[in-house]
């Protein structure tokens, strides 16, 4: 191979490198706090510095010198502590290398060694198989909380990925002994492997991100659900209102007639009828933050038609900043799960849910309680029932463990007398 297409090869795979760098750096530390443009133009800066030096120089203390720097000058680009930065920029460093150190035993154990020989055609193939290893395990761990939402996956969207992988297997072992002996078929060979590289890259951020969208619309179209149903329940309360006010003076004139003809039961009884008319759909919470209030109407109203008492304590002392959807989608997952637990009770003295709301301090606290009468089957730290619905179950309390490690909270799980979780997570706003 010509150092000509030797060194525009190089470049192509190096850029790929760099953006997976990026992709680390986002798995580490997930916000960043400049403008988009002095992020790319610092990784630029980078890319180019980094592929000056390796023409310049082998040294390896040299590149690893000027490496680690540099991830702590790429390292101001994200919000972290200083202590994370100075703990986890050697982690990232440090990847690459166990990931260099993994490929080459598993390619000699597959008799090739294209990392030793010294030859610019097998350079360019171990740089750019090693890339694409890292970039598909970063991006699987990257994107692990997104497809922990999704029930499913289109097999007619994932199936190149898995036909490309297993083509890059084969041309991993087979192209550079074929193309070895001609340097026009070993240039032609390896812009094919980049070719087929950037579509993986692509296909992979593609997937992520129809996740990422599918995941949302799901909780936004619940979320619409639950204001349409909150909705008519303030029509229904609405028509009842009218109904007592058109009706108030023969009623009045009925309860007059009953207790004159001292008929007191029948008359308290019309009037306990009355006031479960009024009183029937009531808002058991008001914070003032919509949604919240909404969801959690809409379920004690609709647990009371199953004979089910929720009792809600709410203190919201400061403005929620955690995404309002995943917010609600956590509470309604758990009420859910409750109300469908607490309707297997036969009897009727001990259908009661116990809901804690409270966020102070920068911490935002959470906790359903209810009985139940079903075995509960834990596996790991995975949770479900033995009701026939139960994966749906423990799909939804995994989806709700997804979003509190996404704002480094706690999960806490007990089944005694009663099945309680309680939540614990940061106050804080965190990019999807």
């Amino acid at each position: 191979m010509s150092e000509q297409a030797f060194t525009a090869l190089y470049l192509i795979i190096n850029l790929f490198a760099t953006y997976t760098l990026s992709k680390l750096f986002i798995l580490f530390f997930e916000h960043t706090q400049t403008r988009k443009w002095v992020l790319i133009l610092s990784y630029f800066i980078y890319f180019a510095l980094n592929s000056a030096l390796y023409f310049c120089t082998n040294e390896i203390w040299i590149n690893a010198t000027f490496n680690i720097g540099a991830f702590y000058l790429l390292s101001l680009n994200y919000r972290a502590p200083v202590w994370k930065k100075v703990v986890f920029i050697p982690i990232i460093f440090l990847i690459p290398v166990m990931a260099e150190i993994a490929v080459i035993i598993i390619f000699r154990w597959l008799g090739l060694d294209l990392f030793t020989t010294g030859k610019n055609t097998d350079i360019i193939w171990a740089l750019l198989i090693l890339n694409v290893a890292i970039f598909l395990v970063v991006s699987m761990l990257l994107h692990r909380r997104t497809f922990q939402g999704i029930k499913e996956i289109n097999v007619i969207k994932t199936f190149p990925i898995f036909v490309l992988s297993l083509c890059i297997l084969l041309l991993a072992g087979v192209l550079p002994k074929i193309s070895a002996k001609d340097e026009a078929l070993t240039f032609l060979s390896a812009v094919t492997f980049i070719v087929m590289t950037i579509f993986i890259y692509v296909f992979v951020d593609y997937m992520a991100k129809v996740s990422r969208e599918q995941a949302r619309s799901e909780i936004f179209e619940n979320q619409a659900n639950q204001y349409k149903k909150q909705m008519d329940l303030l029509l229904n309360q609405y028509d009842n209102i009218r109904t007592i006010r058109h009706n108030i003076s023969g009623q009045i004139q009925l309860i007059y007639s009953l207790i004159d003809n001292e008929k007191y039961d029948a008359a308290k009884t019309f009037i306990g009828d009355l006031t479960k008319m009024v009183h029937g759909n009531e808002r058991l919470l008001n914070t003032g933050f919509v949604e919240l209030d909404c969801l959690v109407n809409y379920k004690c109203n609709y647990a009371r038609t199953l004979n089910i008492d929720i009792g809600i304590s709410a203190k919201i002392e400061e403005e929620i900043k955690i995404k309002h959807y995943e917010y609600i989608s956590v509470i309604d997952n758990l009420m859910d799960n409750a109300i469908e637990a607490v309707t297997k009770i036969n009897s009727n003295e001990n259908k009661k849910i116990e809901v804690v709301l409270s966020a102070f301090k920068g911490l935002a606290y959470i906790q359903v309680s209810n009985p139940f009468i079903n075995k509960i089957k834990q596996t790991h730290n995975t949770f479900s029932t033995s009701k026939q619905d139960g994966d749906n179950h423990g799909f939804g309390l995994q989806y709700v463990k997804s979003i509190v490690n996404k704002y480094d909270g706690k999960i806490q799980i007990t089944y005694d007398a009663e099945f309680t979780v309680k939540i614990f997570m940061c106050n804080i706003d965190k990019p999807d």
